[in-house]
């Protein structure tokens, strides 16, 4: 193969456009504005630092020097948002190419002739397809609506008999490929013979025996299906054995060749009940979602170095999977992800219902003819990445189900490398073309920890077995978590690229109005460590529930679109925030997991009952050993004992009201949570006051006045549940944790750290707040 380079400078009425690039890397466009004022539109999310949307043409001259014409040569634009034209020398050049998630390609094998030629191209980032703007493949919320060529721009010039595309599928020791051949046959009674050899090399690198097939097509474009059987042992791919082999491809016609060569793995997904299994081994996803935020591009990057940094965080952080919500990401991530032993989930660019737009999925005809397109597409360019284990049509889709369901049909019976569900979220008939269910809810019954406070502020014990055992399939639980900590804008000093953190300015501009920007560290870890133990609870609430095929958080990082979502234990840089470690969520985050089922709340002498249980999903299974428990009173271990599950005993050993830290090993692997023992005596010395004025300030004694609704004014309603998502995507009064001084003698038989724990839930459902900006001047709340 041939190949003539594009990327570089090309002219446009604005001047140079350099490719690969955006036009906001090109500095064409609207100039972003600043906020002056808090709106929702101004805390909405990052915006380009120039924006343009529309039609632009670019142009360019080449010089070819020789003929090209008896040869096939193809326009590779490896990614466009949305819309390319292409003329040559003032022809146009097939049809326009409409297409968010793969190449756009153009025949131009008539147009190489030898000497000068003019390429035109037109870029259109306009939404042709209808498809309004939620899905993080196009939305001002995540990358953006950028224009321009990303990644590879390049001619590629090739025999006219050559391999255009080749899928690789793997069954025990056999590799087959199948092979789409394009050849010069136009006519019924032409033939083409030629030899295609395969080669395959090992993960090592060593190279297996040439094989010689003996072909012949009859069109232009057709699809040959040749095994290659490995003969000894192979390695097989998955997240502890991320093990690569390529495949050559070799075609031979008279005295010519052309090559075709790809990376796959040996790895077979398959539903067994409700469980997934990877070459046979039942596997548990434990995974964020990606929405396809990249705050100094704008646009995704297209090399793998980028996409190994992203995923590692995630394997650093104890999970294996990620979601890309409402998206598919470049080639390099997948290769990234092959790599790493990362699991992918891919979305078309497709989030359609009533609930967030004026129209639902398949409103519009040409949702139905694009997105089957694009689904094949993606299997097609994609599709040989051992990465790649599940597809779905897109995010939370409602409307025309039946036209999901032939998508899903349709590219099910072509590819059947992975696992397929119509949609990502919402309850819905489980239809014969599905594999897996992802969603908030299963059998009408919720899998989200949200509505499931008042349980788990009791104990450790929440499953979600009932709705488990109630669906047929494998059951992947969709968003958990979303728990909203206040927004660290020193992060827009980080935005050094093509995108402006106008939310954040904004944000940072109301907090200096208000009088809190000074307390932001406060507030961020305050509602940090809220999060981070709400994130556990969820996370170790789907370990428990025996058959849930995992779950997928959103999310790890931030989600700095829809308002300034700062959900995340890391922002959308992929920096810790400093609320948790790694090593610290590793913990309960892990391929081996110990998890106990017990309540939080005692009394001295109460039993202490508990149940110990093992999340194993390493790589090989544990050895049976017994589970040890120790009680930590500070860091004075109290209390310890062995048990192959069941714990049983009197907490006559505790004689104070503490808080207690009770830490479960089982081998290398441990984990912790907190217990509060209470001895049910009373602080003495102190009245309890709700009204200041019956204070007799004349004697000297301690008080406590307790604000009420009645005697604050402008108050709202205490609440222990976190702030959902975003405050201004979803309007609410709620609090998210709290950070008091721990060692006030109001708290001597009140056990609490800093920053808020499950003793809390009662005490704040019962209080009141009140907005410190409305307080006098010079007020301030002692800490």
């Amino acid at each position: 193969m041939h190949i003539i380079d594009l990327t570089g400078s090309w002219s446009c009425e604005y001047g140079e456009f350099v490719l690969p690039g955006s036009a906001n890397d090109n500095k064409i466009g609207k100039e972003q504005q600043h906020y002056s004022t808090f709106t929702k539109e101004a805390v909405r999310a990052p915006r380009q630092k120039y924006e343009y949307t529309g039609e632009l043409f670019i142009e360019r001259e080449i010089e070819l020097e020789k003929d090209y014409t008896d040869m096939y040569a193809e326009l590779f634009m490896e990614r466009v948002n949305m819309c390319s034209a292409l003329w040559i020398d003032g022809k146009k050049v097939g049809r326009d190419k409409i297409e968010l998630s793969a190449p756009h390609r153009y025949d131009i094998s008539e147009y190489m002739t030898q000497g000068r030629h003019t390429l035109r191209i037109k870029l259109d980032n306009s939404n042709l397809l209808n498809i309004h703007e939620m899905a993080s493949g196009y939305s001002v919320d995540t990358q953006d609506y950028w224009l321009g060529i990303i990644g590879k721009f390049e001619i590629r010039i090739m025999n006219r008999l050559h391999i255009s595309y080749m899928k690789i599928f793997t069954e025990g020791n056999a590799v087959r490929a199948s092979i789409c051949v394009n050849s010069h046959c136009k006519g019924c009674d032409e033939k083409c013979g030629f030899k295609i050899r395969l080669t395959v090399t090992t993960p090592t690198g060593e190279t297996l025996e040439t094989r010689e097939y003996d072909c012949t097509v009859r069109n232009r474009r057709e699809i040959l299906d040749l095994t290659y059987i490995i003969d000894g042992e192979i390695k097989t791919w998955d997240e502890f054995s991320p093990e690569l082999y390529s495949l050559r491809a070799e075609l031979i016609y008279n005295d010519t060749s052309e090559e075709y060569t790809d990376t796959f793995g040996f790895r077979k997904i398959e539903v067994q009940g409700r469980h997934m299994l990877i070459n046979g081994k039942r596997i548990s996803l434990r995974g964020t979602t990606d929405c396809a935020i990249f705050p100094l591009t704008g646009y995704p990057p297209t090399d793998t170095e980028y996409w190994i940094k992203h995923f590692g965080i995630m394997k650093e952080y104890g999970l294996n999977y990620v979601r890309c919500h409402a998206w598919c990401p470049p080639d390099a991530a997948f290769k990234a992800a092959d790599k790493l032993g990362i699991y992918l989930s891919i979305e078309m660019p497709l989030w359609l219902n009533y609930d967030v737009c004026p129209l639902d999925t398949g409103a519009d005809d040409i949702h139905k003819y694009y997105f089957t397109n694009e689904a094949l597409e993606i299997s097609k360019t994609y599709g040989n990445h051992p990465s790649f284990i599940m597809f779905s049509n897109g995010n939370e889709l409602l409307g025309d189900h039946e036209m999901l369901e032939y998508i899903t049909t349709q590219i099910k019976a072509v590819d059947n490398r992975r696992l397929y569900t119509m949609t990502s979220n919402f309850i819905h008939s489980i239809r014969p073309c599905e594999d897996y269910f992802c969603a908030f809810e299963a059998a009408d019954k919720r899998i989200r920890l949200q509505i499931f406070y008042n349980e788990t502020a009791e104990s450790t014990c929440l499953t979600y077995d009932d709705a488990i055992d109630e669906t047929p399939i494998p059951v992947v639980s969709f968003e958990i978590g979303q728990y909203c900590m206040y927004p660290d804008t020193d992060v827009i000093e980080k935005y050094t690229g093509n995108m402006v953190p106008v939310n954040f300015e904004t944000i940072k501009n109301e907090m200096i109005c208000k009088g809190v920007y000074s307390k932001r560290d406060r507030y961020i870890k305050a509602s940090g460590k809220f999060a981070a133990l709400m994130y556990k609870e969820e996370i170790e609430a789907a370990m428990r529930t025996k058959d849930m095929a995992g779950f997928g958080l959103l999310g790890l990082l931030d989600y700095t679109g829809q308002y300034t979502a700062t959900i995340g234990l890391l922002d959308v840089f992929g920096d810790n925030k400093g609320i948790i470690s790694a090593e610290e969520f590793k913990h309960f985050c892990n391929d081996v997991v110990p998890l106990i089922k017990m309540k939080r709340m005692y009394k001295t002498g109460d039993m202490f009952s508990a149940q110990a249980l093992l999340y194993d999903f390493g790589r090989t299974p544990q050895e049976s050993q017994p589970f040890t428990l120790e009680m930590y009173n500070g860091d004075k271990l109290i209390y310890s004992a062995e048990s192959t599950g069941d714990f049983e005993f009197k907490l006559d050993f505790i004689t104070e009201t503490s808080k207690i830290k009770v830490v479960l090993r089982y081998g290398e692997y441990y984990n912790s949570w907190n217990i509060f023992v209470y001895d049910g005596k009373l602080t003495s010395g102190a009245k309890i006051y709700t009204n200041i004025s019956d204070i007799d300030f004349t004697r000297n004694e301690k008080a406590v006045v307790l604000a009420t609704e009645e005697n604050l004014k402008n108050s709202l309603k205490g609440d222990f549940r976190a702030t959902f998502w975003s405050p201004v995507f979803f309007d609410t009064d709620r609090t998210s944790g709290l950070w008091c001084n721990a060692s006030h003698h109001v708290f001597d038989k009140f056990p609490t750290d800093e920053f808020v724990d499950f003793q809390w839930k009662e005490p704040m459902d019962g209080s009141v707040s009140v907005e410190l900006s409305k307080l006098p001047d010079g007020f301030d709340v002692l800490l």
